[in-house]
């Protein structure tokens, strides 16, 4: 179980780097927008 916890870890650190790191975000709807872009 570890090893998947540190696997979504990693995932949402890349997120965070490379999708949302500069951003501000006033609502959810736009964060879950912009996760979505990044991941397609």
């Amino acid at each position: 179980m570890a090893s998947w916890i540190k696997q979504v870890e990693h995932w949402f650190g890349i997120i965070t780097e490379k999708a949302i790191h500069c951003d501000s975000f006033h609502n959810v709807g736009k964060i879950t927008c912009k996760i979505n872009t990044f991941v397609e």
